[in-house]
């Protein structure tokens, strides 16, 4: 069965909406956003494999953007899969500014919010991990009594330099920053859901 990626536009012309799916996936109705006239639904790619309408979705709704992250798409989630319940959203903050997003958004965010009574705003840059042997948090300064410098590693990983060497960090971050690469995206991509990242590989062993 081949796919398709498909757009709903507006009265206007304007995409509000990016989806992909078999072949009537367009016409059927969608949860969270209103299906409009047959007029305003265009293919935008046919005859595709899974893989590749999710492919094209990801990039088209990057490229648009999403409502929540200051795009024109009514999308809730990034493309790919099934939409993730709304209400498991959670709030992150990199120290300046919030975010709510299903995932942490990246290396330096941490869960909660922060107000707007920041006299002189900290850098996310001045973040430091800690842990206290069981839990690992982000914080400007230490959390309290138990609490060191350094992350807790639960998962063990083993990554592939694109020559061919064979490491297994105790620290994954550490690793990856004295290589000047991001240790979230090399997790993301030893639990299989990036296939590489500046071309090492690894899995979770």
């Amino acid at each position: 069965m081949k796919y398709i990626v498909y757009s709903y536009s507006d009265e206007n012309g304007k995409f509000y909406y990016i989806g992909r799916g078999r072949v009537g996936r367009e016409i059927e109705n969608h949860k969270r956003v209103k299906v409009p006239p047959k007029e305003r639904i265009l293919i935008l790619h046919k005859d595709l494999t899974k893989q590749q309408s999710v492919d094209y979705e990801k990039g088209l709704i990057k490229f648009y953007g999403r409502k929540i992250d200051g795009g024109i798409l009514h999308n809730i989630n990034e493309g790919g899969e099934i939409t993730p319940n709304h209400k498991s959203k959670k709030w992150w903050s990199n120290g300046i500014e919030n975010k709510i997003s299903f995932e942490c958004p990246g290396d330096g965010w941490y869960r909660g919010r922060v107000g707007n009574n920041f006299k002189n705003p900290p850098s996310k840059q001045n973040m430091k991990r800690w842990n206290n042997g069981i839990k690992n948090k982000m914080s400007f300064e230490c959390p309290g009594d138990g609490w060191i410098a350094g992350m807790v590693q639960k998962e063990i990983y083993e990554l592939y330099s694109p020559d061919g060497h064979v490491y297994r960090p105790k620290n994954i971050y550490n690793f990856c920053k004295e290589r000047n690469m991001d240790g979230y995206h090399m997790i993301k991509v030893c639990r299989g859901l990036k296939k590489s990242h500046c071309q090492w590989t690894g899995k979770v062993i």
